[in-house]
């Protein structure tokens, strides 16, 4: 099997856009039946740790040629934040430098979520803008500035739920292709604190969207750099927050909880096509976890980040986990547990050779395991934020 390592997709310049080919799409997950879990491909799935490993290893090292536009990019935004200072725009280069480059890792891991191996935004930085809301600030003074450098926002393919979604209306041609081209920025802010929502312009009104259910809110953007070669380079992405405070609370999170939450959506037994009353059972359980940690601690956190970056107030809401609510992830926990147990004990059962058991017994072990890690992780969470709070 000849494998090509990760590379750039072909980006042309602003009309232009970034395809993801069909002959390019890779499934790394577990293609499961309705009363069976039954590997997608023997083969990929036989290889899939050491694929994986390949594509860690292809991009770590094909990270080595981007470190110069990497850090001509992190020039530029500098740059540009120092232009626009007195309207509130900062920059930390000692904060984005180390992760300017997506790591092998990162990429990797993105690879088995999305499916693909085209993963365009390798170079990243964040931007600050403590009067986020303002979309005034925005569109005629932040992304003028980028315009000024070389950066135009990418047009990117989009599924056409997606579009719909956003509030987009395809075209014939576009129901034709399967596809949208839409514009990259996703504005997921709080529409209540939104100022000036008239300077959005026309092209880009879909764009504003919701913040996330942990309440996590920022400006996503990727553009197109013309840095005339004639090998384009990837595509830059830029993350604007309100500060530096929301900055840490992101990095906070990202490692005490979402690191764990986000491992629920690997469990095998949630990619089964079988949507009987014990899987809906099981991602209720599920979700009644998420929802302790998004309204007891991160809708909080990232509240209180936002208040004291905009306008100096520090403390704000306090972030309280009580006895009750430890005993109820206690037992959404157990009751996981339980079902997962009782599902793979009668897929065992019913197994019809040898092989579907080693099967059903090797995505078992690989459930419970993932299950007490994401126990294990969001336990010492509760502990980490208790002790914030407490000082």
């Amino acid at each position: 099997m000849n494998i090509l390592p990760v590379s750039y997709p072909k980006i042309f310049n602003n009309s232009s856009v970034q395809h993801r080919k069909k002959s390019n799409e890779i499934s790394f997950g577990i293609k499961i039946s309705a009363n069976n879990i039954v590997p997608e491909n023997n083969i990929l799935s036989n290889c899939r740790v050491p694929f994986i490993d390949f594509v860690e290893y292809s991009a770590n090292k094909h990270n080595k040629k981007l470190k110069v536009p990497a850090a001509n990019y992190l020039t530029d935004v500098g740059v540009i934040a120092t232009m626009l200072e007195p309207l509130g725009v900062s920059f930390d280069r000692a904060y984005c430098e180390p992760n300017a480059i997506k790591s092998g890792k990162t990429v990797a891991d993105k690879v088995l979520r999305s499916g693909t191996l085209i993963i365009p935004d390798r170079i990243r930085a964040t931007l600050y803008n403590k009067n986020i809301y303002n979309m005034e600030i925005l569109f005629n003074h932040i992304l003028p500035e980028f315009e000024k450098h070389g950066y135009e926002i990418a047009y990117v393919e989009k599924s056409l739920d997606y579009a719909l979604m956003k509030g987009y209306t395809p075209s014939q041609k576009d129901i034709e292709h399967g596809y949208m081209l839409c514009p990259d920025i996703d504005i997921r802010l709080n529409r209540k604190y939104v100022e000036n929502i008239e300077s959005i312009p026309q092209k880009y009104k879909y764009s504003l969207g919701e913040p996330q259910e942990s309440g996590y809110e920022d400006i996503q953007i990727r553009f197109i750099k013309s840095d005339g070669n004639s090998h384009p380079m990837a595509l830059r992405e830029l993350i604007i927050l309100s500060g530096p405070e929301y900055a840490k609370a992101k990095h906070d999170e990202s490692e005490n909880i979402y690191s764990y939450t986000r491992q629920f959506k690997k469990l095998n037994i949630l990619n089964s096509k079988n949507k009987d009353e014990t899987i809906e059972l099981l991602k209720q359980y599920i979700k009644n976890i998420t929802d302790i940690f998004s309204y007891e601690i991160t809708q909080k956190l990232y509240g209180n980040a936002m208040s004291f970056d905009r306008v100096g107030i520090k403390g704000g809401k306090s972030i309280t986990i009580s006895e009750r609510d430890e005993k109820d992830l206690t037992e959404n926990y157990n009751n996981i547990e339980k079902i997962t147990r009782l599902y793979y004990k009668g897929l065992l059962e019913s197994a019809s050779n040898s092989e579907e058991y080693k099967i059903y017994s090797r995505h078992k072990d690989a459930d419970l395991d993932r299950l007490g890690n994401i126990r294990s992780g969001l336990t010492k969470a509760i502990k980490f934020y208790k002790q914030q709070n407490n000082e």
